[in-house]
């Protein structure tokens, strides 16, 4: 349609004016690329690629070039826009998602396009992918002292991937967070903290 005729006449006009790009013009481009990634994944899954390699090019050169309120704007576009037509079985781009998410300070949004990336990791029989995911949503609640929900994440992290070596950190991890909770209500976690405490100290 006409929107479509006007999208293609913006890409023909080129990202530089007078030899340099401009961060409102790659705004405006990375909204056309977006646009025409939905486009594609509907049907023509290589020409997404197409357009999801010129997405990453133009947030990465937003990030190294440009005021960071611009990088900000694009990452939060992206998590929003990516987040509503990716593909659930797509790890890269979850992560992809994920990563925007978080440094566009919306770490609910991060988490859940980790842990979604981390399922399909698992169902594809990936576990060093899937410890490294789940990992890494644990971090974000780490990060932001959510005491409980950290202490949890890393707790069935090491039983779940109790054989590997990396889940050595999970284990210390969750016997921090139990202490934590066990100064905020000793009555409840006091007898976690240990079991966490013995299991870190058994690894």
């Amino acid at each position: 349609g006409g929107e479509s005729k006007a999208l293609d006449q913006l890409l023909a006009m080129g990202r530089q004016i007078e030899g340099r790009t401009a961060p409102e013009l790659d705004y405006a481009f990375l909204q056309v690329y977006l646009e025409k990634w939905k486009n594609a994944r509907k049907g023509q899954p290589d020409e997404g690629n197409t357009w999801e390699a010129r997405i990453r090019e133009i947030v990465n050169g937003l990030r190294q070039n440009d005021p960071t309120e611009w990088a900000r704007r694009a990452e939060l576009l992206v998590t929003q826009q990516i987040a509503m037509g990716v593909d659930e079985q797509d790890i890269d781009m979850n992560v992809y998602v994920a990563e925007n998410a978080y440094r566009a300070k919306r770490w609910d949004d991060a988490v859940a396009a980790f842990d979604r990336a981390r399922k399909v990791a698992e169902q594809q029989g990936d576990l060093a992918r899937g410890l490294q995911l789940g990992l890494a949503a644990a971090a974000i609640e780490h990060e932001r002292s959510r005491h409980r929900e950290a202490w949890q994440r890393y707790h069935d992290l090491c039983e779940r991937f109790s054989d590997r070596s990396e889940a050595e950190d999970a284990a210390q991890l969750a016997a921090f967070h139990a202490g934590q909770l066990a100064k905020e209500n000793p009555s409840e976690f006091l007898s976690v903290y240990q079991q966490e405490l013995e299991s870190f100290l058994q690894h």
